[in-house]
Parts: structure tokens; sequence; C-alpha cells
């Protein structure tokens, strides 16, 4: 009965790390930098006021931690900055020659209509 047992125990022992393994692979999101710009805006006719603008791209992309090979689709992460406060931005056309995206009203983003309200527009 003993040896019974302890063989049973034996072989959870041996089994349980082969099924503990699986097929799926590990994945990340790499965010790649694509564009960093700086500059100001200016308020008013005479320019008595200006406001440092900041806006940054990057490409987010799904990477095989295994073979480090991209997978799935690329998507793009965008954000504007005026006086420090940001505002999420959303990217409509991401190449680079006909730019589009839309400046988004962050008060509006996860609202309980589910609208986000663009509040203003970016093209190079």
């Amino acid at each position: 009965m003993k040896r019974l047992l302890c063989g049973l125990l034996f072989a959870i022992w041996f089994a349980i790390p082969a099924f503990a393994e699986s097929d799926i692979p590990s994945i990340a999101i790499k965010e790649e930098p694509i564009f960093d710009g700086l500059g100001f805006s200016i308020k008013g006719n005479a320019g008595e006021e200006y406001a440092v603008t900041e806006f940054h791209l990057s490409k987010l992309v799904q990477v095989d931690l295994r073979n480090q090979s991209v997978t799935g689709e690329k998507a793009y992460k965008a954000v504007v900055a005026f006086k420090g406060e940001k505002f999420p931005v959303k990217v409509i056309s991401p190449d680079f020659k006909k730019f589009e995206a839309d400046i988004m009203d962050p008060k509006t983003i996860g609202n309980p209509q589910g609208v986000a309200i663009p509040i203003g527009h970016i093209t190079f």
C-alpha cells in the first residue's frame, strides 16, 4: 500500500509540471516614438501671452517575447499638451505626409454616453 501511494505521489509530482506549460506566447506592448514636437501658441493680437505646446506621437506594437517578432496590428498613441495640460489625440491618418488627428476633450472620454468630443484638429 505504501509503495502504491508513493508511486502515485511520484507520478503526480512529475505530471503536474508537464501540464503547467502552455504554448501561449508571451506578448508585450512596445511603444516606439515617431515624432516629438515642441513649440508655442500665441494668444491675443499683440502676442501678450504665449503657451508652450508639446506634441508626442508614438506607435504601439505587440512583440512576441520568445522570438522578438511583431504580432498583431500597429496602433498609434498621441498626446498634445498646452501649458502642461495633456489632451488625448485620436489619430485618423498616421501617414506622415498627410497626418490627421483630432484633439479630444479629456472630460468627455469615458462619459456614460460613450461619446468623446473633439475640440481641435491637427494636420501635417
